[in-house]
């Protein structure tokens, strides 16, 4: 057996991203992976937010113009006035996206090839859904 067949087969993948852990240590239909999370109902401040910036003020606003509008322009006006270049780089980077910059990596790379010898020949005797047992 490879290293293949125990990560990348189609047995343990089955068309999702990563892996299928075997049956016993799968969710119970309806059981959380994280029960003291945030509670169904919740209000998300985030949404609430966004919710409010799509708003149009009714009152001292003859514009017309959304929270959201009105918001983007204060800033860029502020940035502008104060000379606050740190600010006017943040407004640049959000509307093209950071410059990409490329990132050389030197060196050795000291993969530690036993261990995963090892574990590949450990599982050459052992069956394809056991193999996964003990990388959870």
């Amino acid at each position: 057996m490879t290293q293949e067949n125990i990560i990348g087969t189609p047995d343990n993948t089955r068309g999702k991203q990563g892996r299928v852990p075997p049956e016993r240590y799968r969710w119970e239909k309806g059981q959380s992976g994280n029960p003291a999370g945030r509670p169904k109902g919740s209000i998300s401040v985030v949404s609430e937010l966004k919710k409010k910036l799509e708003e149009i003020p009714k009152e001292g606003n003859p514009e017309k113009k959304r929270y959201l509008d009105m918001l983007v322009i204060k800033v860029i006006k502020k940035a502008l006035a104060d000379g606050d270049v740190p600010m006017i780089k943040d407004i640049i980077d959000r509307i093209d996206g950071k410059a990409k910059q490329p990132t050389e990596l030197s060196g050795e790379v000291n993969l530690p090839t036993p261990i995963l010898v090892k574990f590949i020949n450990k599982k050459e005797d052992v069956k394809d859904d056991e193999a996964t047992d003990d990388l959870i």
